[in-house]
């Protein structure tokens, strides 16, 4: 039985998410039938083999050489917005805005929020990680400037070692919290941007010459290129997988409208994992503009993917569609696939099957724990033709788990696992250890005493609330 503390999960973590909607609508255009496919085969990938380090040339680096004194960004309704003094160096970037409030109303000035960033650089949405998150309240007949500042490895990210373009996009409310203005993106050029090419993807060309930032992690080692999903003008052209098997997905908006692409169901060699609470699986792109979003090692409690039978990545699939800026959406799920490297290994289906109904089938492949939970580790097979959900909710009936014959507690009470057809998935059961009255410490029970483990996982199709079965099971984990 296997014991790790280290977290292994592939997730969806947003690189870019949606921070805030703009003031046009998105234009009128035929919206994509509804329908979920389901997957298919998958040409081989033309890979590229990034350089490996020795053989790389000199690094990217910064050269700040763009400058800009003062720019109206929006000057309408009694209001302007204006970017000053933009500045860099070969580590930051940084700048004023000022807003000038004429109406009769105290107005606040907002782009993005803490963990979303609807600004983008040469084209390109910057990372939620840039911080350039912006809230500014403003009196009537008032001036107000905010300095702010980024550091140029988010744009080293991209493969931008200059700034020739500046979007910014705000939501303006009055006093009583009523909408009073909303922007769509505002678009300032620096003295670069004179002969600059935005039809080059300078994120591509870098990682293909094996320059990513050093933030992105290790060393790029393969990259693909192709038109993977495509959209209302929205689509998925590259995906890169690093050394420690971290893999960042672009994507590109066409349209000149601004576009939100959404993923779910992520699956690493066709076996999907949960979601981490909190995870934004929405990507806002700008007009004509390029972002990323990145897959990495974050959600699982005990495990590693290798428990699961899931080796290095060599294929990454999820479910794409594509919303407006408002969330509404305009196209169904596509399934979506990208080959990483050639060959895909089959995934490691062996271990005792501890249940088979409704085209669904429960393998065992063992345990682990932490400090606080035990885990039974479960693999879910999906021979159906829908995506399923699997779940436990201590909030329902008959969702008891008993622990060598005695009650005790689900150690997570939102796990939600949703598995593609064809498709398995990765499950941790968790026990409380030391958290509850009758957690195993309190009801005598240590966690290498453990024979068999009695548990239920509600099965339901295309939405949770479609529960076409109660999935009850005992694991057999040593002789009594």
């Amino acid at each position: 039985m296997m014991k790790r503390t280290k977290f292994l999960n592939f997730i969806l973590a947003a690189g870019m998410c949606f921070g805030m909607s703009a003031c046009g609508s998105a234009g009128s255009s035929e919206t994509a039938a509804k329908e979920t496919a389901t997957p298919a085969e998958t040409a081989e990938p033309d890979v590229t083999a990034a350089p490996s380090p020795a053989e790389t040339e000199e690094a990217l680096v910064f050269r700040g050489t763009a400058s800009l004194d003062e720019a109206v960004l929006l000057d309408e309704a009694d209001i302007r917005i204006l970017l000053r003094n933009l500045e860099c160096d070969d580590r930051r970037v940084s700048y004023e805005i000022a807003f000038e409030n004429n109406t009769d109303r105290k107005l606040t000035f907002k782009s993005g929020t803490e963990w979303t960033n609807p600004m983008s650089v040469n084209r390109y949405m910057l990372n939620s990680s840039s911080n350039t998150f912006l809230m500014e309240s403003v009196e009537p007949g008032a001036q107000s400037t905010e300095h702010m500042d980024f550091m140029t490895e988010d744009l080293l990210a991209y493969g931008i070692t200059d700034i020739a373009e500046m979007e910014f996009r705000f939501n303006i409310t009055d006093d009583s919290g009523d909408e009073y203005l909303r922007t769509g993106p505002l678009k300032a050029e620096t003295s670069a941007a004179g002969g600059y090419d935005f039809t080059g993807d300078t994120y591509l060309k870098s990682v293909q010459e094996g320059n990513p930032a050093e933030w992105m992690g290790e060393p790029v080692v393969n990259v693909v290129s192709g038109n993977y999903f495509e959209a209302e003008g929205v689509r998925v052209i590259s995906a890169a997988v690093t050394a420690d098997d971290i893999v960042f997905v672009e994507a590109e908006n066409t349209s000149d409208q601004a576009q939100i692409l959404s993923y779910d169901m992520l699956a690493v060699n066709h076996v999907n994992f949960p979601k981490a609470m909190g995870d934004v699986n929405l990507l806002l792109l700008n007009p004509h503009s390029r972002g990323f979003f990145r897959i990495r090692p974050a959600a699982l409690h005990a495990a590693e993917a290798d428990d699961f039978g899931v080796g290095s990545i060599a294929d990454l699939s999820f479910y794409a569609a594509v919303m407006d800026e408002n969330r509404e959406e305009l196209t169904g799920q596509t399934y979506t696939d990208i080959l990483l490297a050639t060959g895909v290994p089959e995934t490691d289906m062996s271990g005792e099957e501890l249940y088979s109904n409704n085209g669904i089938r429960l393998i065992l492949k063992g345990t682990a724990e932490n400090e606080d939970f035990f885990y039974v580790l479960l693999t879910a097979v999906n021979e159906r033709e829908e995506p399923v959900y699997l779940y436990n909710d201590v909030r329902m009936e008959g969702l008891s788990v008993y622990v060598n014959g005695v009650q005790t507690v689900f150690g997570n009470d939102d796990f939600e696992l949703k598995v593609a057809p064809g498709n398995a998935g990765a499950i941790e059961f968790s026990i409380d250890k030391v958290n509850s009255t009758i957690a195993l410490e309190n009801i005598g029970i240590a966690p290498e005493d453990i024979h068999t483990v009695d548990m239920t996982l509600a099965v339901a199709e295309g939405t949770k609330e479609n529960v076409i079965d109660m999935a009850s099971f005992t694991a057999r984990l040593k002789e009594e």
